[in-house]
């Protein structure tokens, strides 16, 4: 993953710590922080996102996924472990995953506090690459506003797109769509699980670098090319 961050100046000066020889093995290389709005037991979380910091964990980096909580209600703040990666849940997740049809009141807290937790919890973390995974209403603002303030290099990795499969009113998507297009044209690399979404953020962002990257897949085994 190095080439992929090559227009960063950042990534230019810390090469060592992707795994030069004057990097000494037994330290963690990078500290990757991956953002998403989706409680663990959902698929996308263990499908692909815990697949995914499982993998750049085996490389020798630091990986934390800052995350949200499906519980109906407090306490919602808690760390767990999943498939080795640390994952620290921080605030309500936009819909509680026992409720099929939550009220507008209830939705709307879970929006504002989930949104405010993560915004409060990037605030107090170091990263030197951050992952927003699956942008959605929650995660991508505060981790646009992470990336922009700190200068760190943001990866936008997308499983489909939220705008377009929710079932939310209108505006809500119109808004949802927008946030995808910012995420995209602020990322160093969008990694994308279908080449239908390779194509769609290519489009949307010709200048920024979209690779495929199948739910799944043994991330070391994929051709330079690919």
């Amino acid at each position: 993953r190095q080439c992929s961050y090559e227009r960063s100046s950042r990534f230019r000066s810390s090469r060592s710590a992707f795994g030069g020889s004057d990097h000494p093995p037994d330290r963690p290389r990078m500290r990757v922080v991956f953002v998403a709005a989706l409680p663990p037991e959902r698929s996308s979380v263990i499908g692909r996102i815990l697949q995914l910091g499982a993998a750049v964990q085996a490389a020798n980096h630091s990986v934390e996924v800052l995350s949200l909580s499906g519980n109906d209600r407090p306490p919602f703040a808690r760390t767990t472990e999943r498939l080795g990666v640390r994952v620290r849940l921080v605030g309500p997740s936009l819909r509680a995953t026992s409720t099929k049809t939550p009220s507008v009141h209830d939705t709307w807290y879970r929006y504002r506090a989930g949104r405010n937790a993560l915004t409060q919890a990037l605030r107090n973390t170091r990263a030197d690459v951050i992952i927003l995974t699956k942008p959605q209403l929650q995660n991508a603002p505060p981790v646009l506003a992470y990336a922009r303030r700190n200068g760190v290099p943001l990866i936008l990795d997308a499983d489909d797109l939220e705008g377009a499969a929710s079932r939310f009113p209108p505006v809500v998507r119109w808004y949802a769509e927008r946030l995808e297009k910012a995420s995209a044209r602020a990322a160093e690399i969008v990694t994308a699980c279908s080449p239908f979404l390779v194509h769609y953020f290519q489009e949307q962002s010709p200048k920024t670098r979209v690779e495929f990257l199948p739910t799944g897949i043994d991330i070391p085994t994929v051709p330079p090319s690919r």
